[in-house]
């Protein structure tokens, strides 16, 4: 009994030890590679299961914050039995659902982290490259290679001014926490690194989307810094930096005037439009909503929703994946039950990270951010975007509950 205890217990330090290699590989994939983030992250998921263990898995689900995403992705499997998708978009959607379980796991992980801070410096490094990437595709077009338009090395702009975003507002935090412990050049690389980050979501990056949740961000930022007197700081402070985006920028003037033109022209002549989509994709979602409110239509059951909606041309004709709203997105697969499992979910990571600190702040700004996001967005239901915040969410809310890193003081101590 002792050698098969001993031996347990080898196997999962080794896995354990290949987990922590794999985790920081997986976080540079995500945002570059979906095939290879694929492969990586089901081998972090095994390696991980295997080093942590089923006691351990227990001990985080007693937390809302852990317990919350697993129900979300047994909701989802149950919702199989009901779903009047095919097999295939049923499990590609369930799928998805089934991400929702790294939450407990990458807790549990953080907790016994020997190398805490080695995921954290992995999405710095791939920032770091993808900014760099995006400037010199932006001096040299011709020169240097992009999947899509120069300045955009990523999959999508949006991708990109997600990342960018939330790293901004996350060493933003860490430099003010620097500044206040001593560490002056650490508060300046932080504070310099945040300002590049941002500048480029808002003059090369432009996600319409992102750009209104910045608002609220900026005026979170300020609240957490000085208390409710920082809220008025914080909005003049993002009404100023809207005021010279809009006036040194006319892609950002192009990107936000568009809408209402957008909109009326799907309107009056019913042109296909960014704006107007989601106006019609919105219009079916309620119809289909109100069809089965409780439960919904079962999982995976949106493309086949719009596929048999979809009727004449233009717009209406169009078979989206996601109604491009996240409360819908949630509500036509597992209705009312499924959006109460949502809101659940977005409360108790928000309570998770409560409090004051670099992490603290840090987690607020994600929550915020993907409820903003979530208006106009199912972020949530999307590959690499809903791995961006589970992951960050795991990983700093599992570094927060194990108190491993809680300011810059307590690190350099």
């Amino acid at each position: 009994m002792a050698q098969i205890t001993l031996s347990a217990d080898r196997t999962a330090g080794r896995a354990l030890a290949a987990a922590d290699w794999v985790l920081p590989a997986l976080l540079l994939a995500i945002p570059v590679s979906t095939t290879a983030a694929e492969i990586l992250y089901w081998l972090w998921l095994v390696l991980a299961l295997i080093a942590i263990g089923p006691e351990r898995i227990r001990f985080e689900l007693r937390s809302p914050a852990a317990s919350i995403p697993v129900a979300i992705f047994i909701l989802g499997l149950l919702g199989l039995a009901w779903t009047i998708a095919p097999w295939k978009d049923a499990f590609k959607h369930l799928g998805i659902f089934s991400q929702f379980i790294v939450i407990p796991v990458l807790f549990a992980q953080m907790r016994i982290h020997p190398n805490a801070a080695r995921p954290l410096v992995a999405v710095l490094a791939v920032a770091a490259v993808i900014w760099i990437w995006s400037v010199l595709s932006l001096i040299w077009p011709h020169g240097v290679p992009v999947p899509n338009e120069p300045g955009i090395p990523l999959k999508n702009y949006s991708v990109q001014s997600i990342l960018f975003s939330l790293l901004a507002f996350g060493l933003a935090h860490w430099s003010v926490a620097s500044w206040r412990a001593g560490a002056g050049r650490t508060a300046l690389l932080c504070g310099g690194g945040a300002l590049l980050l941002l500048g480029n979501v808002i003059f090369v990056a432009s996600s319409r989307t992102v750009l209104i949740g910045l608002v609220p961000l900026l005026i979170l930022f300020f609240v957490q810094l000085t208390g409710w007197r920082g809220f008025i700081i914080g909005a003049v402070i993002a009404a100023v930096i809207c005021a010279v985006a809009w006036f040194s920028s006319s892609h950002v003037r192009e990107r936000v005037m568009s809408i209402p033109h957008e909109i009326e022209r799907s309107i009056d002549s019913g042109e296909v439009t960014s704006a107007g989509e989601r106006l019609v994709y919105w219009q079916k979602a309620l119809h289909f909503v109100a069809e089965r409110p409780l439960f919904g239509h079962g999982t995976g059951s949106a493309p086949e929703l719009y596929r048999r909606a979809a009727s004449g041309t233009g717009m209406n004709a169009e078979t989206p994946g996601d109604p491009h709203n996240q409360v819908l997105a949630f509500a036509i697969p597992l209705g009312i039950v499924g959006v109460a499992l949502l809101v659940a979910l977005l409360i108790a990571h928000a309570c998770l990270f409560w409090g004051s600190g670099p992490i603290h702040f840090t987690g607020q700004s994600i929550v915020l951010l993907y409820i903003v996001t979530g208006l106009f967005n199912s972020h949530l239901m999307t590959f690499t975007e809903s791995k961006i915040y589970l992951f960050s969410v795991g990983i700093l809310g599992g570094l927060l509950l194990s108190g491993i890193m809680d300011s810059p003081r307590q690190n350099a101590n």
